[in-house]
């Protein structure tokens, strides 16, 4: 989970930027700003299910690898493979290239 630069002070910078956007109308009706109380209570309650999921899911360390891919005359594409680390980083980071290189060989069947 990324915790630095501005997720180190705003942890779901995209909700904030709409809450910003929806409060800084210049015209506030008494329909917009039930719409807008409406709205932030539901991406603040949404917000704190979502970070509680997401500090579940990503309580483990995972490896990511990408792959740059070149084959024959087509364009180059990117494969990505993942694998949780459980022993060594270094063999996690191995098999995320497995995984990425498996994932390749199922795409061209």
């Amino acid at each position: 989970m990324v915790t630095g630069g501005l997720y180190r002070w705003v942890r779901h910078p995209l909700y904030t930027a709409g809450l910003v956007f929806i409060w800084l109308t210049p015209l506030m009706t008494v329909n917009l700003l039930a719409l807008n109380v409406g709205l932030t209570i539901y991406l603040v309650i949404g917000a704190f299910y979502e970070e509680r999921k997401l500090v579940k899911a990503f309580d483990m360390e995972f490896a990511f690898a990408v792959v740059h891919c070149v084959e024959g005359r087509q364009d180059p594409r990117m494969l990505t493979g993942t694998c949780e680390v459980q022993g060594s980083e270094e063999r996690a980071a191995a098999l995320s290239v497995l995984d990425a290189t498996n994932r390749w060989i199922q795409s061209r069947r």
